[in-house]
């Protein structure tokens, strides 16, 4: 027999009688019965519709139409209405909708316009019914408040909370009311009933009150008392303080002492529950004790996952996901379950089941299986800001990401950029880099964020956005004039707000900004030379001793790399990197290391201890690791740019070269810097990677200059030789202006020398390289030291580019003089007049 409960006794003022008997709520069902069936939720919620329709017309007719006879109506209505089931009342047929509508609506409207006043039982009972209903009306609110209002000084704590709680599911704060409960239960030296204690938590957030003081007490008396909750008080207390967002630890602390015999009262659904709420409030299982708990917490449920509702599921699936309980076989038990009931998924139900059941298995067939749900979701923006951030992170933890829903995952948080936190922007836009794919315009809003809130975001989601940006936006050679604004302002914003904060990043954070602004090339001197510093702090330690622990090889390769990318010569970081490299090298991949030697070579720092490591790794080889072209392309030349020598480098770079039938598949511009620097370190070994007749191979002159020079340095053509491409090959150059120190010199010679204009030329070409000055058959080299020399320990060497350029010059027949900005500026500059003299005499 289908009989719904009814609510507690409400307290009677004395005016009136506590409200009459309500309709009987099973006489449809008894009546079905006696005619040998048994009727439906949907029967019992439409006879009484038509029961109550009837009494409210009867009343009418009898002139008896008071307030307390219609609140008696709606009263009844009520309770049978909150028994139906939810998948009954929110299905209901047009017809009978408008009809239930018109019903509540016609009750509301005469309680509404009575002019009589509502007594403390009839307003406790309005409320009571319009929360069951789900139905508010303002002014029948607006007047039982007042009636409460008037009496509250009379009511008990429990009547006052169960009053306030009506008003809480409707969304209708009382503040006086809400006042008056805190202030008894803050005087209170007795314990707070634990039913009262959960009721107010959950009024509190339902009505979005985040009081922290007022609530972190009652978080503290409740841990107190744990064991004292019942199940359903447990759930409502945990719930409240999930939707809140607030973690009290102490709180925290008595649910990790909860035994295994303490989930014996608990129903399958407040299980679900109690672990979704858990999950939500952080209550990990990194102790092994504890996950003994949580993982029986989850067997409890399994046997009866059948009776679970699809919203459910998703719930208990996204718990296990957030307490790292490995529920494989909790994943293949409700995935059928599920898929056949997909079309009752909600956006608030897929988001938790999907990143819960790709945190369990990235490559389940669930999120396959929903992706065109996601879609359409996505597609008509109907997930939140966080559930489009949970979706994005399920979505990118497949191999390869589903880059298609990642797309309308993208468009949609373009759509609603201005409604998500600066977390979720984060943490989307680090799902997005995981498709390796490029977001302009998710990129240009994360860019366009306000200088207000990048000050409220924390420095680690900064961190994140900026990295994301990077990720996400056009390349650097792909920017226009706008996106290069864009990302300029963006990179002011960013180091205006960490300047001061970056002692709160740890090493992946520090090489995640590194890596960023390297990839935008746009920075502050200042603001790099503050990130180098904090950078060698953590490397050496605060004391001074060796190196933390806190950096990666990844994050220490990422780092130099940057500096090097954005011309940032700072010689501190680049001494504790290599040390760090020298001590560890075992440890770095060959791809960092070989990103280590063209951030060295970059900034001209050389370190022989350094790159015999890098080129001893590299010959040795690692499983698993082999070297892209890239990579041996840059390793190469970075060797050849510094000028040092490692010959069983050069061997092993030689033989990967030349050997065709390896998964090493150079392209010509990689075979063209290889052969480049085999020319400036063994030009032996050129013809083991190119000839003269591999020149036609080559289709931009950059890459055949460098073909012709290794060619020609290792005698392999003569200078004299004509080839089709030669003349266009060399007359394809970028146009440098002369710099002052070149100017300076040119103007002294010209006086000292008394030479004309025709014999003393200022920036010529000799065979593709670039001359700064030519006196007949002279060339006159002006060498800056931070350009033409190199540092370190192992510095102040000529570079290879200059060694190679010496030797061309040479083959053409000229003598080339080099004069050092330091030689002339500091020093004796007649001396070096007189040294050009000489040898433009002979």
């Amino acid at each position: 027999m289908f009989e719904p409960p009814r609510n507690g006794v409400l307290p009677s003022d004395g005016a009136h009688p506590v409200a009459s008997p309500p309709l009987r709520q099973d006489k449809a069902a008894v009546q079905a019965e006696s005619r040998g069936y048994r009727a439906t939720p949907l029967v019992v919620l439409s006879d009484a519709i038509q029961q109550a329709h009837t009494e409210t017309q009867t009343l009418r007719a009898s002139g008896v139409f008071g307030i307390p006879e219609v609140v008696r109506v709606l009263g009844a209505f009520a309770d049978v209405w909150a028994a139906t089931p939810r998948d009954v009342t929110r299905a209901l047929p047009s017809s009978l909708a408008q009809s239930k509508n018109a019903l509540v609506g016609e009750i509301l409207n005469i309680i509404a316009h009575q002019s009589e006043p509502i007594s403390l039982t009839d307003a406790c009972a309005v409320v009571t019914a319009l929360a069951q209903l789900g139905r508010c009306s303002n002014p029948v609110l607006l007047k039982a408040s007042r009636a409460i209002g008037d009496c509250k000084r009379q009511m008990a704590t429990p009547e006052l909370v169960q009053a306030l709680r009506g008003f809480s599911r409707l969304g209708f704060g009382d503040r006086g009311l809400m006042r008056e409960v805190q202030d008894r239960m803050s005087r209170s030296t007795a314990p707070v009933d634990p039913s009262d204690l959960a009721a107010v938590a959950s009024i509190w957030a339902n009505l979005g009150e985040r009081d922290v003081p007022f609530l972190v007490g009652l978080a503290k008396d409740a841990a107190k008392r744990i064991s004292s909750f019942k199940p359903g008080e447990l759930c409502e207390l945990l719930s409240a303080y999930s939707r809140l967002d607030l973690r009290v630890s102490e709180l925290l602390g008595s649910l990790r002492q909860l035994q295994l015999s303490d989930l014996r009262g608990y129903s399958t659904r407040q299980l679900v529950w109690l672990a979704d709420s858990c999950a939500s409030l952080g209550v990990k299982t990194g102790e092994h004790t504890r996950r003994d708990f949580f993982e029986a917490l989850t067997g409890r449920i399994g046997p009866k996952i059948g009776k679970l509702n699809p919203t459910e599921l998703c719930q208990i699936m996204g718990a296990s996901a957030k307490l790292r309980v490995n529920a494989g076989w909790l994943l293949n038990a409700i995935t059928p379950q599920v898929l056949s009931s997909r079309h009752q998924l909600s956006p608030h139900a897929l988001a938790p089941l999907l990143s819960g059941a790709a945190a369990l298995s990235p490559q389940t067939p669930l999120c396959h299986e929903l992706r065109d749900k996601v879609i359409l979701f996505a597609s008509s923006d109907r997930f939140s800001p966080k559930q489009l951030a949970e979706i994005g992170s399920a979505y990118a933890k497949h191999q390869p990401p589903d880059r298609e829903v990642l797309k309308a995952v993208a468009d949609s948080a373009v759509r609603g950029f201005a409604q998500f936190g600066s977390h979720e922007r984060a943490s989307l836009a680090r799902s997005l880099v995981k498709t390796g794919g490029r977001y302009p315009e998710f990129a240009k809003h994360v860019a366009t964020l306000s200088h207000v809130e990048m000050s409220q975001a924390s420095s680690r989601d900064v961190v994140g956005m900026v990295w994301a940006y990077a990720k996400l936006s056009a390349k650097e050679q792909e920017r226009n004039e706008d996106q290069q604004k864009i990302a300029h302002d963006f990179v002011a914003h960013v180091v205006e707000r960490l300047s001061h904060d970056l002692h709160e990043l740890n090493g992946v954070q520090l090489s995640n900004l590194s890596s960023a602004l390297g990839s935008l090339n746009c920075a502050p001197r200042k603001f790099l030379a503050r990130l180098g510093d904090e950078v060698i702090n953590r490397l050496q330690g605060r004391d001074g001793s060796a190196h933390g622990d806190e950096f990666s090889p990844q994050s220490v390769s990422m780092i130099l790399w940057a500096f090097a990318k954005l011309g940032q010569n700072h010689h501190d970081l680049f001494r504790a990197g290599a040390v760090d490299v020298v001590q560890r090298t075992d440890q770095y991949k060959l791809r960092e290391l070989s990103s280590v030697a063209w951030a060295c070579a970059t900034i001209k720092y050389r370190d022989v201890e350094l790159f015999s490591a890098i080129a001893e790794q590299m010959v040795r080889g690692r499983p698993g690791q082999p070297l892209n072209r890239q990579d041996l392309s840059n390793t190469a030349w970075a060797f050849a740019t510094l000028n040092v020598q490692h010959e069983d480098l050069l061997q092993y770079i030689t033989r990967l070269a030349r050997d065709e039938s390896a998964e090493l598949q150079l392209e010509p511009r990689d075979r063209a810097n290889i052969a480049w620097s085999l020319a400036i370190l063994n030009p032996s070994l050129v013809r083991h990677v190119c000839s003269a007749q591999d020149l036609a191979g080559f289709p931009y002159p950059p890459q055949w200059r460098q073909v012709y020079h290794a060619l020609l340095v290792a005698g392999l053509i003569s200078p004299q030789e004509s080839h089709p491409r030669l003349e266009a090959a060399m007359s394809f150059h970028d146009e440098h202006p002369p710099q002052s120190f070149e100017r300076m010199l040119y103007a002294d010679l010209q006086t000292e020398l008394d030479l004309s204009s025709e014999e003393l030329e200022l920036q010529v070409w000799v065979a593709g390289c670039e001359c700064d000055i030519r006196i007949g058959k002279v060339l006159i080299e002006c060498d800056g030291d931070q350009f033409h020399r190199s540092w370190g320990p192992d510095g102040d060497v000529a570079l290879g580019p200059d060694v190679i350029q010496d030797e061309i010059a040479s083959q053409f027949g000229y003598r080339v003089v080099h004069v050092r900005d330091s030689e002339y500026f500091g020093g004796d500059k007649s001396a070096v007049l007189e040294r050009v003299r000489k040898a433009v005499r002979g």
